[in-house]
């Protein structure tokens, strides 16, 4: 799908082209706007578009919000060949104020997709990213991945059908861009960890 998007009607005959072509397709909801008004693409997509859905949620929000923050200094979003900008990139303290703007605003979001599925009975799964793109052992990411495969097709789970590739992309060395490493080279970062940090919320460094 290319350009902007005039109205629903118009989105849907692109999705249906994605349909035809794929068995599945990623949207990414921003949570800092009001998702799922009334005829919004996001509801479209969600509730109409899909016969299944898996949501992809993290358990460690506070990462998730730094993160971010750090990529919006570097303009580094996937790792590839990337590390070393991440490493060496010249970090400006976090903005405190939109670190917990970004945690509400995510727990909103996550609230409010849920709410919208349990509504529309669609069939939905929570997939955690730290299940598969965590430390965990690959067995362990192998099985939440099979647990996708499984919800998606309504059929057991063979490794033996996965590509070889998956196992380098679910390598947390070699798609992962941060880490207590780099959390460290941002000044002031501890405060961060100290003042948001939370079983809630997750921690940086525990």
């Amino acid at each position: 799908m290319k350009g902007k998007i005039p109205d629903l009607p118009s989105l849907q005959r692109d999705v249906d082209r994605l349909w035809h072509r794929y068995n599945g397709f990623k949207h990414v909801v921003r949570s800092d706007r009001s998702v799922f008004q009334e005829h919004s693409i996001d509801d479209h997509l969600l509730t109409s578009a899909a016969s299944r859905v898996v949501l992809l949620n993290r358990r460690n929000a506070l990462q998730r919000a730094v993160s971010l923050l750090m990529g919006q200094q570097t303009g580094v979003w996937q790792l590839r060949n990337n590390r070393g900008k991440v490493l060496d990139h010249r970090y400006e303290p976090l903005d405190k104020a939109a670190i917990r703007q970004e945690l509400a605003d995510e727990h909103a979001a996550s609230v409010s997709v849920k709410r919208r599925l349990d509504e529309s009975g669609l069939p939905y799964m929570t997939l955690w990213y730290e299940d598969v793109f965590g430390d965990g052992s690959v067995e362990q990411r192998l099985l939440a991945l099979g647990e996708v495969i499984a919800f998606i097709t309504g059929r057991p789970f063979r490794r033996s059908s996965l590509h070889r590739n998956a196992l380098r992309i679910l390598n947390p060395t070699k798609t992962r861009v941060n880490s207590a490493e780099t959390y460290e080279r941002v000044p002031r970062i501890h405060e961060i960890d100290e003042e948001f940090g939370s079983a809630e919320t997750g921690y940086l460094f525990r």
